[in-house]
């Protein structure tokens, strides 16, 4: 992907796009899939996981096309998006094998009928289903344990913000979860 400069196809290939031809779209992506395959998988050791991080990324390409300032740059373009997708992808992962080893570390199993790894995966799947604006913020404060002004300067919000966020995606999550806590007390 590193030796091409620029493409004078792309060029045309976006115009059309943008005029709604999605045949030139799809020949965009049959024309750069191998290049950001290779990327992708250059920073994922998973196959599968590259596969995903390249269907987003020309997902991600398709919806902001016309955001595109310079169409024979498409290819890096493109790129930096794939980057992006498989930065995004290892960090979700990532993320979840610290917050594994966290809840084993804590767990004291005083239950033999407890199963933390389960539930760590039926919370982090409830947090998944909430609004995407409370993943994070209830994540870096429940998982990693985060505190109201680290995850501000993460985020790039205020405290206030985040306060309002953790309460409001607290009472979703408490809302989500409510079945598993009422099955358990019948337990």
């Amino acid at each position: 992907m590193e030796g091409r400069r620029t493409d004078p196809d792309d060029v045309e290939l976006v115009r059309r796009a943008l005029k709604g031809d999605s045949g030139a779209f799809s020949e965009l992506v049959e024309r750069h899939f191998g290049a950001a395959f290779a990327v992708a998988r250059s920073r994922l050791a998973n196959r599968e996981d590259a596969l995903d991080a390249v269907q987003d990324a020309f997902a991600r390409a398709f919806e902001k096309l016309a955001e595109l300032r310079q169409p024979e740059r498409f290819f890096f373009w493109l790129r930096e998006i794939v980057v992006r997708r498989a930065a995004d992808k290892w960090d979700s992962e990532k993320r979840r094998e610290r917050a594994m080893r966290a809840l084993s570390e804590r767990a004291t199993r005083p239950d033999p009928g407890r199963d933390p790894e389960g539930l760590l995966k039926t919370v982090l799947s409830a947090i998944d289903g909430l609004p995407e604006s409370y993943q994070r913020p209830l994540y870096l404060f429940w998982i990693e344990e985060r505190s109201y002004a680290e995850i501000a300067r993460e985020t790039g919000q205020t405290v206030g913000a985040i306060r309002g966020l953790l309460f409001r995606g607290n009472k979703a999550l408490r809302e989500g979860l409510r079945p598993l806590w009422e099955e358990r007390r019948e337990a």
